[in-house]
């Protein structure tokens, strides 16, 4: 299992992983919330569009990466060509996995959900979605919805 992937206990009685991002993956996923951020930060979205937003979304993404990863799983890492941006965030195993992240502070209250003018468009676009919240560079994937 590489470094930075950590088990967690639970989370309402759900095991949950923990993934510690380096600094390595937090520049990567700085520069990743740049390009978004920079393409479509001045149009309205499901979420606020500013930087911080990407940053969150990208953070997750890197970690359900690493974590598929290390688990010696097929990852085809959509989000990381702007061009296949209307594609899932990642296709793993053959499935197309959407990545949901909040803040920590956030999930207590809306973890889970997702804006309802979005629904239909993961319907079509992704198999299931992984959801995360985030606490520094320590992003908990919680679990998913299929």
């Amino acid at each position: 299992m590489p470094q930075s992937l950590h088990s967690a206990p639970t989370h309402r009685g759900s095991a949950v992983v923990v993934i510690r991002l380096t600094q390595s993956q937090l520049d990567d996923a700085t520069a990743l919330a740049r390009a978004t951020h920079a393409k479509w930060g001045a149009r309205r979205g499901y979420y606020p569009n500013k930087f911080e937003t990407h940053l969150k979304g990208k953070m997750g993404e890197v970690a359900v990466e690493t974590w598929a990863v290390g688990l010696g799983r097929k990852v085809d890492s959509a989000f990381r060509d702007l061009s296949r941006e209307r594609e899932a965030d990642l296709v793993i195993d053959g499935k197309r996995v959407e990545v949901k992240t909040w803040d920590v502070t956030g999930w207590q209250e809306w973890g889970r959900c997702v804006r309802p003018p979005q629904v239909p468009q993961l319907r079509t676009k992704a198999d299931a979605v992984v959801w995360c919240y985030l606490e520094d560079a320590a992003v908990t994937i919680v679990g998913w919805s299929t």
